[in-house]
């Protein structure tokens, strides 16, 4: 289960960043890191706390990662376990999927052969939510800082 730290309009974001800089693009890069670490930390005491806990094996499978392409630009938070999306959505008659995450939970959607029923315990939404409102705002203080900087 993949999700990736996304912002409305990232291109328009990453211009602008762009505008002050090779300094400013690597503050984009670190605060983008910054957070997918802390979603990805958060997630991990999330799962813990929850009770979500097999053999770890769900706890460790949680991390961060950058794609290639993007140098830094985009990274991604996941959960690589092959049962880390029913803990988090539940089974059966007890699936509750968060707005915004239905096409996500649809990739794990089982064929109805037989029915378990497992609570959903959701321990990586919770995260990215509160991650993402850091996000914009780390965003935001970043273009402050720079603005004040270079406007002198």
């Amino acid at each position: 289960m993949i999700y990736n730290l996304k912002i409305e309009n990232k291109e328009a974001v990453v211009k602008m960043f762009q505008k002050f800089g090779k300094e400013a693009v690597e503050t984009f890069k670190a605060t983008t890191k910054f957070r997918a670490q802390e979603i990805s930390l958060n997630a991990k005491n999330n799962a813990r706390a929850l009770g979500v806990w097999d053999n770890g094996d769900l706890v460790r499978g949680i991390s961060y990662a950058s794609d290639i392409e993007t140098k830094g630009l985009n990274w991604v938070v996941f959960a690589n376990e092959r049962y880390s999306a029913y803990h988090e959505f539940g089974t059966g008659k007890m699936v509750q999927i968060p707005d915004g995450w239905g096409e996500l939970a649809m990739q794990f959607k089982g064929k109805g052969i037989r029915e378990v029923n497992i609570m959903p315990r959701p321990y990586l939404y919770p995260a990215f939510k509160e991650g993402s409102k850091f996000y914009i705002n780390d965003l935001r203080d970043d273009i402050k800082f720079l603005t004040d900087k270079y406007s002198k």
